[in-house]
Parts: structure tokens; sequence; C-alpha cells
């Protein structure tokens, strides 16, 4: 439960003097308004405003996806998830291609230096990684809830597998505070964190134990065919960032040749 406390202390002049001022029926009104925007926070009104935010009222709109394109640059140090010592020196700076049509279709080509150094095939349920020379690897799927490059999509995935979702609180975050969502499904604890006032997902975490020290930081909304886009994102360990994505280029429903998800030895 949260609680909302008002604190009427004399040292408080101003509390003091508002409620001083205040008619008994006033005050009444005042604190039957105040609780009810405490009690308005549940995990339900907070999930359906923020996919009113992100889809201009048409949820169903990232369920019609068609395709998308994305270019992106990004960064991962393994020494900074592991609480080594920070080294931004090391931490390389790679660019990636991803190409997908939904719902199955989909491939990632990463690269250093203009140099193609790996590649990820996905088709009708069969996936490959690809390493340098390296022959193809066929990846069995994880037990775990996939994470898809638009969080509304997974979040809507994760609802439809998970428990009813639940709202813990407030919490502060980096130093503001946010709306605290739980759902839990089979395998994983999913913790949303939503801004007070734009409702925009602003942090994610997922775990099999509740375990929150990893969190994702998703930001720079941009809007796009009348849907919101975060373009940036990076990700902390006990307030540590070890991985930082910059989106370029976004582009969705445009022809992809198939072709382009067919595996070629090279």
């Amino acid at each position: 439960m949260v609680q909302t406390r008002i604190n009427l202390n004399s040292d408080n002049q101003a509390s003091t003097s508002f409620f001083k001022s205040c008619a008994p029926g006033a005050l009444i009104v005042f604190l039957l308004l105040l609780a009810s925007k405490v009690i308005a926070q549940d995990a339900d009104s907070i999930l359906t405003r923020y996919f009113e935010v992100v889809s201009k009222g048409d949820a169903r709109r990232w369920q019609n996806l068609k395709s998308n394109y994305i270019e992106s640059i990004s960064s991962f140090s393994d020494r900074m998830l592991n609480g080594s010592t920070p080294d931004f020196k090391e931490m390389k700076v790679t660019q990636s291609k991803l190409y997908r049509v939904w719902p199955d279709l989909f491939r990632l080509d990463t690269f250093e230096d203009s140099v193609l150094v790996g590649s990820m095939f996905s088709a009708h349920k069969k996936r490959l990684m690809v390493m340098g020379n390296m022959p193809p690897i066929e990846l069995s799927p994880g037990p775990y809830d996939d994470v898809v490059e638009f969080m509304p999509l997974t979040i809507q995935t994760v609802l439809k597998k998970g428990k009813h979702p639940k709202f813990i609180g407030v919490r502060e975050i980096e130093g503001n505070n946010y709306l605290e969502v739980e759902i839990i499904t089979k395998v994983l604890r999913w913790y949303l964190y939503f801004n007070e006032n734009t409702y925009h997902l602003a942090y994610w975490n997922n775990s099999p134990d509740g375990d929150k020290s990893i969190l994702t930081r998703v930001f720079n909304y941009k809007e796009i065919d009348g849907l919101m886009f975060n373009m940036s994102e990076y990700k902390i360990k006990n307030g540590v960032m070890f991985f930082w994505q910059e989106i370029k280029v976004l582009e969705i429903d445009k022809e992809i040749d198939e072709r382009v998800f067919e595996y070629q030895p090279r």
C-alpha cells in the first residue's frame, strides 16, 4: 500500500496556514481529491495510460506492425557488468543493422569499424548465429520471455503470459520518482517504471528471482507514424553503466526483401 502523509507540524508555516484557512467542507473535499489521486494509481490504469501515450489511444497498432529496419550504435563492457573498475576506453562502439518482418523473420548484423563481425538469423522458429568465419551455430529457444526491440510489444506479450499486474508504489531511481508496476510470468519477474507525469516507460528490469540490481533506462522518445519509440537506452548494474545504445535510423512498415533473412555461407 502507498501511503500519503501530510505534514501539519508547526514548523511548516505554509501547510499550517493553508489548512487553517480552509472551511471544514473544503478541507474534506481537498482530502478526498488527494486520496482519489493515490487510489487511482493502480497497475491497470498506469498501463492503460502508458499505451494511450505511446500509441495515440490505439494499442492494437503495435500488433499491426508489418516490418521494421533499425540502424544503431552501441557499446558494452563485460568488466563493468561484473563490478570491476569502470574503464570507458575499453567500451568499443559497434554498429548494428536490424531487419524484421513480423511475426517471425529477423536478422541482426553487427559491425566493428564498418567490418561485419557477426549475424543472427531467425526464420520460421529456427535461429542461427554466425561469428566471423566460424560455421553457423543453431540456437535453441531460451527459457525466458523474449525482449523485442519495441518495449510496448514486449509488455503486451508479458501481460498475456503473466499474472495480473500489481502496482508496487513509487520508487526513486537516479534522483527521480517513478511508478513501479510488477508483472510475474512463469519464468521471470518484471518491474516497469513509468514517469509520473508523462507515463512514458523510463526503466525496466526482469530476473528469475526479483533481483533489481540491473536496470535498463529507455528515453529520447520520438513519434513516427503516430507511435512513440524510445531512441536511446542504457543499462546499469548497482548504479554503474555497462551498456548503451542509440538508434540512428528507424523505419517501420517498409518493404524488405525476404531474401535478406536467408543465410548465405561466405
